[in-house]
Parts: structure tokens; C-alpha cells; sequence
């Protein structure tokens, strides 16, 4: 159980995920003159968090490769349960989870292929970490936001599918029917010592993402409930 009872200052916990998270920094673009060719953003929705808490990190997540937006909230984790691998096809849309619970961020993407257990997807790196565990689940698009710069997809994780083991600049690959070790995670929030709001969540144990997601989950900026009644962060 993590208590917080006064946050860390905005610009130290910037600090601290600038320094301990830059696994590899997306490519500048390649091209001549003025015709370049730029890697797309992976998109990496937040359930739960303020648009605060998003726009604070979100410098640092660019520099990563990602593009943070807040994403739907389901009613709860994805389902504990091992979906059925014949569900998911070349096409189909998986979300990589790193945090489930009442907040969550997940990272969606387009199956490739399949190869018996084995599953390719994104078509493009995530982290480009290497050797990862990292759940993910098949996902349900609900709509399509248009938009002229960056359309995306708003979609709803579902029953968890397997484990992404590998990200490498050309894909991301795992196993179906797998299960990750997550690490769990409960925060109490307080006020002049009095037990304000608890927060429930599992996170995925990975080096890079585990201090950077406890960083963003930990920052004043996360609920009105860091500031006095009645006052958003």
C-alpha cells in the first residue's frame, strides 16, 4: 500500500521520468531536402486520469515515440479470464495493457499475423525495449475520431489474450494463451490525516514503464482530491 499524503512537486517528477525513461528515442526522419519520411506515434490511452495529469507527461511520452490521450472508462479491468485465441485474426485490434484497474493506460494496435500461439502485431516498434512481458487483450473499436492531422480509434480492452514478449523496430510478437506477472498497486490518497479516496490497479514490471507509470499515477495533478474541496488540481 502506497500512502499520499502530499505530492512531490510537478517539475521533480518531470525530472524524474525525463532521466529514468528514454529506452530509445523515436527517429528524427529520414528523407532529403525537405521531403521527410516521420515514424507514426503510437497512440496511449488514459482511463481515469485529468487532462492535468496528461499534459504534464505528455512532453516526455512524445520524446518515446507515444501519443497520449485520454481514453473510456469500462467499468473496471478487462476481464481476468483467457479469451479465445480464434477471436483474433490478421486485422483484429489488441491493446497492450500496462496498467489495469480503477485507472488504466493501454497502448492499441493491429494484429499482422498469426502463427499457431504466436502473434505479430503493430507492424512498427512500441518501445523498441527488446525482450518484454507485457499483457495484452483483444480489443472492441467503438467509434473512429476523425481528424485531419491524426485520426485515431476509440476502443474498449476485453478478455486478456497473451503476452507480448518481444518489441523490436519491426514488431511487436507474443504468445497466446499466456499470462504476464503484474505488479500490484494500491494508493491511498489523505487529507490533514484523514483517509480521503483509495485507488485499486495492477501494472506491468518492466525497468522502463514501472517508475515512469508510478511517477504519472503518483502526480497531484492526477485528481481534484490534491486540492482543497471543491478545487480541481
Amino acid at each position: 500500500m502506497l500512502q499520499v499524503d502530499k505530492a512531490d512537486p510537478p517539475g521533480q517528477l518531470a525530472r524524474l521520468g525525463k532521466d529514468s525513461l528514454l529506452p530509445m528515442p523515436p527517429p528524427a526522419g529520414s528523407g532529403i531536402g525537405d521531403n521527410r519520411l516521420r515514424e507514426v506515434s503510437t497512440p496511449l490511452s488514459f482511463s481515469g486520469f485529468t487532462a492535468a495529469a496528461l499534459e504534464q507527461f505528455a512532453p516526455q511520452l512524445r520524446q518515446l515515440g507515444l501519443e497520449p490521450r485520454q481514453g473510456i472508462s469500462t467499468g473496471g479491468a478487462p476481464q481476468d479470464v483467457m479469451g479465445d485465441p480464434s477471436k483474433l485474426q490478421p486485422g483484429s485490434m489488441i491493446s497492450v495493457e500496462l496498467m489495469t484497474g480503477d485507472m488504466s493506460a493501454g497502448a492499441d494496435g493491429t494484429v499482422t499475423a498469426i502463427d499457431g500461439n504466436k502473434v505479430y502485431a503493430f507492424g512498427h516498434r512500441f518501445l523498441a525495449v527488446g525482450p518484454t512481458s507485457l499483457p495484452f487483450t483483444r480489443s472492441e473499436v467503438i467509434t473512429l475520431l476523425a481528424n485531419v492531422n491524426t485520426s485515431f480509434k476509440i476502443s474498449s480492452a476485453r478478455e486478456l489474450m497473451g503476452v507480448i514478449s518481444e518489441d523490436r523496430n519491426s514488431a511487436v510478437a507474443g504468445t497466446l494463451g499466456t499470462r504476464a506477472a503484474l505488479v500490484p498497486l494500491d494508493i491511498a490518497v489523505t487529507r490533514n490525516a484523514k483517509p480521503v479516496e483509495t485507488y485499486h490497479m495492477k501494472m506491468v514490471n518492466d525497468r522502463f514503464l514501472s517508475p515512469y507509470l508510478l511517477q504519472v499515477r503518483c502526480s497531484r495533478r492526477l485528481t481534484p482530491l490534491s486540492g482543497p474541496p471543491g478545487q480541481a488540481a
